[in-house]
This record gives structure tokens, C-alpha cells and sequence, in this order.
């Protein structure tokens, strides 16, 4: 299992997305933990409506209670479980907190943590080009937002990681994206003949992944 966690618009779900797209297998499963929550939210789904009452939280940038998202994200899990044999997770935006990181440790082993860091003149760049490419403004990218979900980052995300001890990849978002992704691929606990794989898909030069790197990375 491997999370990616950091401050906002860092490019979590973008490297997690991105490995599992070298993976190519129905075994190797992706999942936003934002996105999870929405739509568990969409869904009216048990846990989902327990979220209802927190949903301004999220526009507002705060982190919403450890319990619900804990439980939206193994209920997901479990929904995958159910359709197919899952070798790899592959989950972004967690953890979020001690208590989220304490939990996951306890319950898996061979967890990978990487945390992509930033400053945040790179959070308002980032928020700024997505804006642009999607055309839209979120209700949680306001700068009162902005500033908020910096403060639970740096209180609340960053003394989440020394749960993990060594288990945690450092990840430079000014960094390309290749050298990030090999980095990660390094990190996994995955078989080194897969890793192999992984790498020379990454090379290749009309595999969808290597063109989609390249164009991140402007070498296009």
C-alpha cells in the first residue's frame, strides 16, 4: 500500500495516478481520498451521510474528523476488494493526521509514504494552473481556504509523518516529474523485475505514461 500526502495542489493524486498507469493491471487500484469522500457524500451512503454535516469544512480548508474519513476510505477499499483481487493500493491525499497514520500502520504492513513538498508560493502557482486548464474555481481555493489548509499542513500533516519513520519518500514538487516518478519507483515495495518494468515503460517513448511525463515536464 502507498499514500501520497502534502500540502494542497502539490500533485498527489497526479504521481499515484501516473504509477499506476505503469502498473497496467486490474490489480493495482487508485484511489483520491477526496474524491472518495464526495462520493460516499453523492451516494448518501451511511458514511457519507455522516459527512453531509462536515462537507463546509472541506471549502473552508479544514481537515475533516479522522473517524469518517478512516471509515469512508476502508469502505472503498472493501468495495474494490469485493471486485477484484487487489495486489496494490494506491491512495491519495492520507494520511492526514497522527491518528490517520497511527491507524494505517497499525493495520497494513509495507505501507510507502510519499510526501510531496512544496512552499507556498508553489501552492498558489499550482491552484492557479489548474484553474486555468479546468476553467473553473473551487470553493476551497479562496486564499482565506488557502491559508487555512496550510496551517492543518504544517500543524497536522507534516507530525504525521514520523509515524512512519524511514518509510517516507521526500519528494521535491520543483523536481521533473521523471526523475520523482523513479524516485517513488525505488521506494515501492514492489519486486525488483517489476520496478524493471516499470522503468522501461517509462522510457518508452509512445507509451502514454513517457508522453504524458514528458509534456509535465515541457521535454515534449
Amino acid at each position: 500500500m502507498t499514500f501520497s500526502t502534502g500540502s494542497r495542489c502539490c500533485g498527489k493524486s497526479t504521481i499515484l495516478q501516473l504509477l499506476t498507469r505503469l502498473a497496467n493491471n486490474n490489480n493495482t487500484i487508485f484511489g483520491d481520498t477526496s474524491e472518495i469522500i464526495c462520493d460516499q457524500i453523492d451516494q448518501r451512503t451511511p458514511t457519507g451521510i455522516k459527512l453531509i454535516d462536515h462537507k463546509h469544512k472541506m471549502g473552508k480548508g479544514v481537515l475533516l474528523p479522522d473517524d469518517l474519513v478512516l471509515e469512508a476510505v476502508i469502505e472503498w477499499m472493501e468495495l474494490q476488494s469485493s471486485k477484484t483481487k487487489v495486489v496494490h493500493y494506491f491512495i491519495a491525499g492520507s494520511p492526514r493526521s497522527v491518528t490517520q497514520s497511527t491507524f494505517w500502520k497499525g493495520r497494513y504492513q509495507n505501507i510507502q509514504v510519499l510526501h510531496i513538498k512544496q512552499d507556498k508560493t508553489q501552492v498558489t502557482a499550482g491552484i492557479k494552473a489548474r484553474q486555468e486548464k479546468t476553467g473553473l474555481c473551487r470553493e476551497d481555493e479562496n486564499d482565506e481556504a488557502v491559508l487555512t489548509a496550510w496551517s492543518e499542513y504544517e500543524g497536522k500533516i507534516i507530525p504525521a509523518l514520523n509515524v512512519f519513520n524511514g518509510e517516507v519518500l521526500h519528494l521535491d514538487r520543483k523536481k521533473p516529474m521523471r526523475e520523482r516518478l523513479n524516485l517513488a519507483i525505488s521506494h515501492l515495495d514492489i519486486p525488483d523485475g517489476i520496478k524493471k518494468r516499470w522503468r522501461n515503460r517509462l522510457k518508452t517513448r509512445n507509451h502514454p505514461v513517457c508522453i504524458e511525463v514528458n509534456k509535465l515536464d515541457g521535454t515534449h
